[in-house]
């Protein structure tokens, strides 16, 4: 459908501007009105173009459009140097017409594609809590019934393995839709004075065992005179771990993953390196969307839990690709008013 509406649209700029053109050579040059309005009427498949194409079918038709004035320019108006000239700079308005919509259409366009996502992943985000919270209360019941036949299957019992897989799997899944209610149900900060350079060291202390088992080593680099910013502490400490295990996850055989603190402007910044694979081009964004992941097994929460964190803090959370490799996480958060 997509392309039938494509051909059909590019099918009515080629014949507008055939007709538009074939109307300007069979018009007598003493038909002056005539050719002032024919001469306009190539703003309309201009702006078809723009509307339907954005910029770049805006400025291919604008310059099909010039392309075809041109010749009749040349032929017919050598007398009037005057009126010759004004024609064209119309030709040079073309492009300047073709630039101002198509820039407001693709603007608009990514405006609606934009709400059209969100909308999307709303509605997700609903489904997928209200899912994890009907799963959460089965697998409570689960849990507390293999507790029961843990006495009927003690250690060392021939069958105690599979015991072991069910409690095992419980808690993954358990894991997976604590996740899930967390993203959905994610409170408003309590923000107060924060010392990041102090959430950076407990982050890493907390993953600091995990990471060893990985051949992952962890390195920071911290500015001891940043100011401290307004966060809430617990939060910001769930967005950090959160980006050094994905940080971890992209170095499935280890490497060295970088924590710097500094400032942005007005802002503290956060910098998490990896020396992983990097980021896909124009993944950049779409990496923070719920749901998004490439690694198997992955909910794809984590990273979408901590732009939302950034954002509920009025600062952000970004990503690019670092030079020689890996991937830069910059997040910024604004920084306190000191009364000191």
């Amino acid at each position: 459908m997509p392309s039938n509406r494509t051909a059909w649209r590019t099918g009515i700029l080629i014949v507008a501007i055939a007709a538009i053109g074939v109307a300007h050579y069979v018009t007598p040059v003493q038909h002056f009105l005539l050719h002032n309005v024919w001469q306009r009427a190539y703003y309309i498949p201009v702006l078809l173009a723009c509307a339907w194409f954005g910029l770049k079918g805006g400025l291919l038709v604008a310059t099909a459009c010039a392309a075809t004035y041109a010749p009749h320019i040349l032929l017919h108006w050598g007398h009037s140097q005057p009126y010759q000239a004004n024609q064209v700079l119309e030709l040079g308005m073309f492009g300047v017409v073709a630039v101002v919509a198509g820039a407001l259409s693709d603007r608009e366009r990514r405006s609606r594609d934009e709400l059209l996502r969100a909308d999307r992943l709303a509605a997700l985000g609903t489904l997928a809590a209200g899912m994890a919270h009907e799963v959460k209360n089965p697998l409570g019941a689960i849990a507390g019934a293999a507790e029961i036949l843990e006495q009927d299957y003690p250690a060392g019992h021939p069958r105690r393995e599979f015991l072991d897989i069910l409690r095992e799997e419980i808690g993954r899944l358990t894991t997976i839709t604590g996740k899930y209610l967390g993203y959905a149900r994610s409170p408003e900060p309590e923000v107060a004075p924060l010392d990041v350079n102090g959430a950076v060291e407990t982050a890493v202390a907390l993953v600091g065992k995990s990471a060893a088992g990985k051949s992952v080593t962890i390195e920071t680099t911290l500015d001891r005179s940043l100011p401290k910013a307004l966060a809430d502490a617990g939060q910001i400490h769930q967005a950090l771990v959160n980006l050094v295990l994905n940080g971890m996850q992209v170095m499935p055989s280890g490497g060295v993953l970088t924590l710097e603190t500094g400032r942005d402007g007005n802002d503290v910044e956060i910098r998490v390196r990896d020396r992983g694979p990097g980021i896909p081009k124009g993944d950049e964004d779409r990496i923070f969307e719920p749901f998004y992941t490439t690694r198997p097994g992955g909910t794809g929460l984590g990273l979408a839990m901590s732009r939302r964190i950034a954002a509920a803090h009025r600062g952000s959370l970004s990503a690019e690709n670092a030079p020689g490799g890996g991937a830069i996480f910059r997040l910024r958060l604004p920084a306190a008013t000191r009364a000191e």
